[in-house]
């Protein structure tokens, strides 16, 4: 995996929980996952998690995301050995320590079983939008719908 992949997902980290005591504090392995269909509010629910106290919201973390489409195919044990690889690397560069990570792929729904067994103690959030408002949302992406530009 690429290392700029792991540092930027660090940068992140660090910038959404500063740093402090609790930074340099022991991983917590009580992890959130926020995953649903894309734009499904997934951001704004993981986020607003991650700003209470305790916790801190690392985004979509790049290394996991790119790693989805092979750990979708493997077994869950060695999927949640590289899962927690992963995670345990990103929460270390960027200084996480003992607060609560948020992560927010939305695609973690296809390696869930994998997650579950890498952190055991995670708590898995899976947000549902209506689908006409969804459909809307993604109509006025200008990455997706005709109001591009």
């Amino acid at each position: 995996m690429p290392l700029g992949l792991y540092l930027r997902a660090a940068r992140r980290a660090v910038v959404a929980g500063g740093i402090s005591a609790a930074a340099l504090g022991p991983l917590d392995d009580r992890l959130v996952f926020v995953f649903g269909c894309p734009r499904s509010g997934t951001t704004f629910l993981a986020g607003a998690i991650g700003g209470v106290p305790g916790f801190v919201d690392l985004g979509e973390v790049p290394p996991f995301k790119a790693a989805i489409p092979e750990l979708a195919g493997a077994a869950a044990e060695p999927g949640a050995e590289r899962v927690r690889r992963i995670l345990d690397r990103v929460r270390r560069l960027g200084l996480v320590g003992s607060r609560r990570g948020v992560e927010q792929t939305p695609e973690t729904v296809f390696v869930l079983p994998a997650v579950a067994r890498a952190f055991p103690e995670a708590v898995l959030v899976h947000i549902v939008r209506r689908v006409r408002v969804l459909v809307v949302a993604a109509l006025d992406a200008p990455d997706v719908g005709p109001m591009r530009g």
